[in-house]
């Protein structure tokens, strides 16, 4: 695993109607957990490094067809490269990414695939992840790094693969409840922690997908698992409620924020 970076790939595709589709202004403060930085920032971008590890599970008839009959599976992990604000970067002078610390997140996804017309799709309807905040800085996730923060129950999203061929490319967007550790997320003066209703969205690409054992997709292993690989750039930004939902909650938030741009 290795600095914000790879795989996240089968990420969602819609984020639900009801919830904000710009990522919302958030504060990073790690001075409880023994850091001495404290900014604001509406994206985290993210860069591969290594490739996810995907299995594909056939029904039993050796190929991927139209519908989704067929089992998809993903882990991996992925770490962050820096955080942005509006159209500018965060330097790390402010943010401390990758001198003071590093962040990671280990990740599991799954859910039903196949094809859409001559495309590949990967609908997940079960996923987590942990983020790590990880003050040894040498592009590894290390054994004594702190949780600070939990990524669950994918809303909806999937995964579009633009080509059933060992070079296919395609977009992937996932939703996550955003279940953040208390102290270091912030929405304003709200700690991020006693928001139920945030989501944080990966929005990324998918590159240089590969099929282990000679098989070429949409062919798979005739009941059994096909192994693959991809690589994934893109970005992750949190997403809140409308302004007059939060104002119902008694949070009196704004979920406006810079304008969510596709990808880093």
């Amino acid at each position: 695993m290795k600095t914000f970076k790879k795989a996240l790939i089968a990420v969602a595709a819609v984020a639900a109607a009801q919830f904000a589709q710009a990522g919302v202004l958030f504060g990073f403060n790690d001075t409880s957990i023994g850091g001495n930085n404290n900014f604001t920032a509406d994206k985290i971008v993210l860069t591969s490094q290594g490739s996810a590890n995907i299995t594909i599970t056939d029904n039993g008839d050796g190929t991927l067809s139209n519908g989704f009959n067929d089992a998809f599976a993903e882990f991996g992990g992925v770490a962050g490269v820096n955080f942005r604000k509006g159209a500018a970067g965060v330097p790390a002078a402010i943010s401390g990414l990758g001198t003071d610390y590093e962040l990671f997140a280990t990740y599991t996804l799954g859910g039903p695939v196949g094809l859409v017309g001559p495309n590949i799709q990967a609908i997940m309807t079960t996923g987590s992840a942990i983020i790590y905040y990880d003050t040894v800085v040498d592009g590894l996730l290390t054994g004594g790094s702190t949780v600070i923060g939990n990524l669950q129950n994918p809303v909806s999203g999937d995964c579009a693969i633009t080509a059933a061929s060992a070079f296919a490319q395609g977009s992937c967007k996932i939703n996550f409840d955003f279940a953040a550790v208390a102290g270091i997320w912030s929405y304003g003066a709200v700690d991020a922690s006693t928001v139920l209703t945030d989501f944080m969205t990966m929005d990324i690409n998918v590159d240089n997908l590969t099929v282990a054992g000679g098989f070429v997709l949409p062919n798979l292993n005739p009941g059994g698992n096909t192994l693959l690989t991809a690589d994934h750039d893109g970005s992750a930004v949190i997403e809140l409620p409308e302004p007059a939902s939060l104002a119902l909650v008694g949070l009196g938030l704004m979920a406006a924020g810079a304008a969510r741009r596709r990808k880093a």
